[in-house]
Formats: C-alpha cells, structure tokens, sequence
C-alpha cells in the first residue's frame, strides 16, 4: 500500500468544509464588530477595513480551533460511508428477496 493509497481512505472532503465552516463560523463573528456599535465614531470607510481585518482574524481563530479538535481527516467516517451503502445493499436484497418468495396461504 502506497501512501496516496493510504491516503484515499481518509475522509477529506469532509475534513475541508469542516475548515470553512469554522473560518466562515469566526468571519461572520467579526461583522459584529462593525454592526454592533463597538466601532463608533469611526469613519466608514475605516470600519469596513477593520471588519475586513477581523472577520480573517477571527476566522483563522476559528479555523485553528477545528484543526486543534480535528488535526486530520478522520478515517473512520470513510468507512462509516461505506458501511452505510452495504446495509442499504442488504436491505434492498432482502427487499427483492421478500418479493419472490411465494406467499404461504394461512390456514
């Protein structure tokens, strides 16, 4: 096994939207800033800047958080995945099967 093999297995599609929503997460904080009256009597033009500046900061606070709690994709999901497709297989196999047995008549 390979490490690009290896490294298919790991669930990082998932791993990536949990990254932007954590930075979008802390983004959207930071326009409270600017919305929430902490930056009155700043010129507008300035206050945009500022609400520029801390929605990344804040965001790249956020997003450190996740990578803290979640340093890598997980594994274990990849294969809660497939898990999931198999049981749906089964079920429907014996869904199919259910159908072709013949009915016993009930006496």
């Amino acid at each position: 096994m390979t490490a690009i093999d290896n490294a298919r297995t790991y669930a990082w599609g998932d791993w990536w939207i949990g990254i932007m929503r954590s930075f979008l997460s802390g983004g959207a904080a930071a326009f409270l800033t600017g919305t929430g009256g902490a930056l009155v009597g700043v010129p507008s033009g300035q206050v945009w800047k500022l609400m520029g500046i801390n929605f990344v900061l804040m965001g790249l606070y956020r997003m450190g958080e996740f990578l803290t709690l979640h340093g890598a994709p997980d594994k274990v999901q990849e294969n809660l995945n497939v898990a999931e497709g198999k049981a749906k297989e089964a079920v429907a196999a014996v869904q199919e099967a259910q159908k072709a047995a013949t009915p016993i008549d009930k006496q």
